[in-house]
Formats: structure tokens, sequence, C-alpha cells
């Protein structure tokens, strides 16, 4: 039960992975083992990513790696500035207060 875990801890691994963007729907990199990075190669793609703020369910283990964090994560790079709450009649009221 413990030979697909035990065997990554036991690898010497490097994330191969396309540079910080914001494009939510596609990811491209590979996981490659570092004694021998020619034949040992696992394709990372955007089935295999979880974005910040998902959950992840009905899932009895799951081996995780941290790929992009803060501001260069794919939500922060997506982020917009949140409207103004401010209703018309309020947007006359703070004209009609300033003096000049």
């Amino acid at each position: 039960m413990c030979v697909g875990v035990c065997l990554c801890v036991s690898r010497r691994l490097a994330v191969h992975s396309e540079l910080p963007n914001p494009k939510l729907y596609h990811f491209d990199g590979s996981v490659v083992d570092i004694s021998d990075p020619t034949r040992n190669q696992l394709p990372l793609t955007i089935d295999n990513l979880l974005l910040r703020g998902c959950s992840l369910r009905k899932t009895n283990w799951v081996i995780g790696l941290v790929v992009f964090t803060g501001n260069d994560s794919k939500i922060m790079m997506n982020r917009t500035p949140a409207p103004r709450k401010v209703s018309g009649r309020g947007c006359h009221m703070w004209e009609g207060t300033r003096q000049g």
C-alpha cells in the first residue's frame, strides 16, 4: 500500500513548469526524476492543478506540491479591484460638500 508514496519519498524529484501567468484553464509542467531526467518524466496539466481556495473531497490521501504562492498564484493574478458601493444620491451629496 505504501509503494507509491515510499517511491516518491526515496527519490529526488524536480518540477519544471511554465512561468506564473493569469491563464486559469492552462498549466504546463512536469515532474522529473533528477537521477535520470530523460526517462522518468510525469507530465503536469490543468487536470493535476488545484487552485487556491478550492477543496478536494472524497479522497483518502493525496501527494501535494505547491508551485506558485502569493501574488504569483493564478487566482491572485486574476483578481480585480472591488467596485465602489456608492449610490447615485451619495455621489451628488459628496460633490455638494466639496469646497472649491
